[in-house]
């Protein structure tokens, strides 16, 4: 529903107002996106628009899928009407306030609560953006601002502090977020400037006190491809640790055949000690990475985002390339017949990688306490980022045809198979429980497990 209105103020000014009741987008009659109202106000030229907050349920992501692509193809469109200098057409604007809260709405997992907050305010030229995040309750990007005209994007010093206990929650909600970005190239759909930092970070806290740090400085970053001139790792829990950094020229190229270049001074220091365990002044690193020369009869795949629910996760061996069909011909694993698959629904299980470093003039100055110390600082992260790795599954009904053996995934079929279990995986926990005996045939419903996948 909207409403509009407009007339003159009691001073003489020109008003126009626009309200709209709540906008849902459905899908199956479940809301995914929500927007409770808006009320747009265009005053002395400005477009003034109340607060916005907009809910999306992540875990329905998924199912507006078949949306996605038509609604893109109609914004092009658009776009493509207006002529080359649509910007031209965007009013003066401003958002008083804004928010955007991400939630998975089952609320068995908690597994993602996000939300960002900030004011907005823009023309056709130019504007800015303040933006502050929490997730799980937790702070994670005090407000930063970014400025923007139509030359580059500008962010002020942009660090991410994360709990270690939410990095599942941000891989997961990156996955649900893979399913609203159009396919090919979204540049061309809305093009972008290049992006400024002269100093961003991102620091995760483990547990033990423990911290790592990524600093960038000088970074340049454009549509597949990024630049820095410095970068520093820093791992430490107060006491012992170490500090790594490059100085000089570090560049990436994310286009197909993906590449890292870092060419300057490498300096590896003991924190405890206080004193350089590795110098190198002269370092040249060429890493690269060629995935389309992976792609051959031969090569181990893996099934993903299948309609047919039976094959997900599954892996084979490619047999041959189907002209007709333009689909990889693989002969599943257990299995004497062959499907045709599309490339999109397949993944690499090896990624071929070629690495090239040169030092010249090393000193080495390393001590068996520095050592242990990295050994026990990074026991500790693989613990974290081995939970990272786990995978949760929700049954709104009974999980028939599933065999679970000493807590290892012995046989998958109907309703489980379809939910994408696998055999070979491992049950972590049951709802919060990790330890000791459910029976899933009789618990409550619905019911959360947390999995370990099987390997590769």
């Amino acid at each position: 529903t909207i409403v509009g209105a407009a007339g003159c103020t009691s001073d003489g000014r020109r008003e126009v107002t626009v309200s709209m009741k709540a906008l849902q987008v459905c899908a199956s009659m479940d809301p995914v996106v929500v927007i409770p109202g808006l009320k747009v106000v265009r005053d002395e030229g400005v477009w003034l628009v109340n607060d916005v907050a907009v809910l999306i349920n992540v875990e329905r992501l998924q199912e507006v899928r078949q949306l996605r692509d038509p609604l893109f193809a109609w914004i092009r469109g658009c776009l493509q009407r207006f002529g080359p200098n649509w910007q031209k057409l965007v009013p003066p604007w401003r958002v008083a306030a804004w928010s955007v809260h991400v939630v998975d709405s089952s609320g068995l997992t908690r597994s993602v609560d996000l939300v960002l907050s900030g004011i907005a305010q823009g023309d056709c030229d130019s504007g800015s953006l303040e933006v502050a995040a929490r997730l799980n309750g937790d702070s994670v990007l005090e407000t930063c601002k970014l400025r923007w005209d139509v030359k580059e994007m500008a962010a002020d010093p942009l660090v991410l502090s994360i709990p270690a206990t939410s990095l599942r929650a941000l891989r997961l909600l990156a996955e649900a977020l893979q399913e609203v970005v159009p396919e090919g190239d979204p540049g061309k759909l809305l093009p972008l400037p290049g992006l400024r930092l002269d100093h961003a970070a991102v620091q995760v806290f483990f547990p033990a006190g423990l911290r790592l740090r990524v600093d960038l400085r000088c970074c340049r970053v454009a549509q597949d491809s990024l630049c820095m001139g410095h970068a520093d790792l820093e791992l430490t829990d107060g006491r012992s640790g170490v500090h790594a950094a490059i100085d000089g020229s570090i560049k990436a190229d994310f286009s197909a055949a993906k590449q890292v270049q870092a060419q300057g001074s490498f300096t590896v220091r003991d924190l405890a000690a206080g004193t350089d365990a590795v110098k190198c002044p002269r370092l040249h690193l060429n890493f690269t990475t060629d995935e389309d020369k992976a792609w051959h009869p031969g090569a181990r795949v893996r099934f993903r985002n299948m309609k047919q629910k039976s094959f997900e996760g599954l892996a084979g061996s490619i047999v041959a390339w189907d002209e007709l069909t333009s689909k990889w011909v693989v002969r599943v694993d257990g299995r004497e017949s062959t499907v045709a698959v599309a490339k999109e629904r397949l993944a690499l299980c090896a990624q071929p990688v070629n690495c090239n470093v040169s030092l010249d003039n090393v000193e080495v100055n390393v001590t068996d306490a520095f050592l242990n110390a990295i050994d026990d600082h990074l026991a500790v992260a693989q613990e974290v980022l081995r939970e990272m790795s786990l995978c949760s599954v929700v049954f709104h009904e009974r999980p028939l045809g599933l065999r679970i053996s000493c807590g290892g995934i012995a046989a998958v079929s109907g309703r489980a198979r379809l939910a994408g279990l696998l055999p070979g995986g491992h049950v972590v926990a049951v709802g919060d429980l990790r330890e000791g005996s459910v029976d899933l045939a009789t618990c409550s419903l619905p019911v959360a497990l947390l999995l370990k996948p099987p390997p590769l």
